[in-house]
């Protein structure tokens, strides 16, 4: 997982498909501090090569960000829109409409930050 250079998280995709751009043209609410959260306007990411915008629909809040947000995880640096499990809609490239289910903990096991063992 890496952070877009506009704020969004891009996650590798399932298999040989693309990097994809998790975001919302929505309110978040961002992890600014321990114990700390803001419900804030975040921008709209672009997707880049080989990569494509979800619209998101639904995002869960696991037992890793609620570390996150109590300060025991300093792998989740602030600021950081925490919920990594996300289903949402492709908008735009040639799996447009096609609904997906984004796990980061499965990766593709080519990208930079899988040979580099981050995931």
């Amino acid at each position: 997982m890496t952070r877009h250079p506009k704020g969004a998280v891009l996650y590798p995709m399932l298999r040989n498909n693309p990097s994809i751009i998790v975001t919302t043209t929505m309110k978040a609410l961002v992890y600014t501090n321990t114990n700390e959260v803001i419900y804030r306007e975040e921008p709209d990411p672009v997707a880049g090569p080989g990569e494509v915008l979800v619209k998101m629909e639904a995002t869960g809040i696991c037992g890793s960000d609620m570390h996150a947000y109590h300060g025991h995880d300093a792998r989740r640096v602030p600021p950081l829109i925490l919920g990594h499990e996300v289903v949402g809609t492709i908008v735009d490239g040639p799996q447009a409409g096609t609904r997906v289910v984004i796990n980061p903990l499965i990766t593709c096991g080519h990208c930079q930050d899988c040979e580099s063992g981050l995931p």
